[in-house]
């Protein structure tokens, strides 16, 4: 079994923060990970991802812009990926396992803020699905929207057209939902006065 994690780090310029995702790969024995929000320059990232994992392998895309928003970093003694498309928004990835010959594809998210641009992703995704139709493929990352207003805790709630959109995209692409474990609510905006906590 392959195992894969996307963490939104915000920020992996501090050698803590480093070591936090070095101490998830080993506690997990993952052998894909995917880092959001990484804020290293491209001229740093050889150097952190070293610091990570030196027997790893690693994609980033600088193209599209200074601060790099995806990294995806995988055992290159177990899997090879080839990375399909990328974009501002997401990483879409093929999979395959050296032992057994067995692929899947994997993306990783990163979705902007902006609803706007956000249905650019919304568009990427169905055009995708289509391509997936009897294949294995898992989405994971920080969509920076909700379903439903029941994956927020103690907030004003979300723009509920901005919802209705990422729950259509996630329809007509035919994606579900893998069932959770663990703690519901795995975000937290570290204001003081009203939190907000979401299901990441």
């Amino acid at each position: 079994m392959i195992k894969t994690a996307t963490w939104n780090v915000r920020g992996l310029n501090k050698r803590d923060h480093q070591g936090a995702v070095t101490a998830l790969i080993e506690e997990f024995k993952l052998e894909i990970i995917g880092l959001l929000e990484t804020r290293v320059r491209d001229r740093n990232a050889f150097s952190i991802q070293n610091n990570i994992h030196r027997n790893w392998q690693w994609y980033s895309d600088y193209n599209g812009g200074p601060g790099n928003r995806i990294w995806v970093g995988w055992n290159n003694s177990k899997i090879d990926i080839d990375v399909l498309e990328a974009h501002n928004q997401i990483v879409h990835c093929k999979v395959t396992v050296k032992a057994t010959s067995t692929r899947f594809f994997h993306s990783f998210v990163y979705a902007s803020n902006d609803m706007v641009i956000r249905r650019e992703l919304w568009n990427i995704l169905t055009r995708l699905a289509l391509t997936m139709e009897d294949e294995n493929w898992i989405i994971v990352g920080d969509f920076n929207i909700v379903m439903d207003h029941s994956e927020i805790r103690d907030g004003s709630g979300d723009n509920l057209e901005a919802m209705e959109e990422f729950y259509d995209a996630i329809n007509e692409s035919q994606l579900f939902t893998l069932p959770m474990v663990g703690l519901q609510f795995s975000w937290h905006n570290r204001s003081t006065g009203t939190d907000v906590c979401r299901n990441a």
